[in-house]
């Protein structure tokens, strides 16, 4: 498949450095209108092109990658993320905040990563995870999910008036209204 990002886009750790706390501020500026948080256990964030993008430069930042092989490597596990023209893509955070959570807590939340869908007006389309779970015991606290639109759904989301998150899963059942101006954010991103 034709690749989203060449490496030139991308900082070495020593120039990226230079810029990072303004980038940091930057992509959370963004994020804002993108993110969704549920109680204190959950959070959503629609992702684009910039905001993968940040999560690779980040990356590359914190791995210290200096040759352009290694960022490449990089760049190819997160570009499954970006999504494509008939796409979205969320990424659902868990909230875990010590390890007897992660020991206790996760695993309860095995299957999440297949039990959420999003309704738009009236339809409704279930999410799909780009990097499925291995583990049969437990979960990871991170799930990225892609939603594939047909070209009549197309439609529909360009127009939509509401949208929501659908959780049906034994430890969270519950339907998610997503926020006007997060809605407003990703119908943008698809009529780009």
């Amino acid at each position: 498949s034709m690749s989203i990002y060449s490496v030139d886009e991308f900082l070495t750790p020593e120039r990226y450095e230079e810029i990072r706390i303004k980038r940091i501020k930057d992509i959370a500026e963004l994020k804002k209108s993108r993110r969704i948080d549920y109680g204190e256990r959950f959070s959503f964030l629609f992702e684009n092109r910039e905001t993968v993008k940040h999560q690779i430069q980040e990356t590359i930042y914190l791995d210290n990658l200096q040759r352009p092989e290694d960022m490449i490597e990089v760049i190819n596990t997160y570009e499954p993320m970006v999504p494509s023209s008939n796409e979205l893509s969320l990424t659902v955070f868990i909230n875990i905040y010590n390890e007897e959570e992660m020991r206790t807590l996760l695993p309860r939340f095995k299957g999440i990563e297949n039990s959420i869908s999003l309704r738009i007006d009236d339809r409704k389309i279930k999410g799909e995870p780009i990097y499925p779970e291995k583990s049969k015991e437990t979960t990871r606290s991170i799930h990225y999910l892609k939603f594939k639109f047909s070209p009549s759904d197309l439609n529909i989301i360009k127009g939509a008036k509401r949208m929501s998150i659908i959780v049906e899963h034994p430890e969270i059942r519950d339907e998610i209204e997503v926020p006007q101006k997060v809605l407003l954010s990703v119908i943008k991103d698809l009529n780009l």
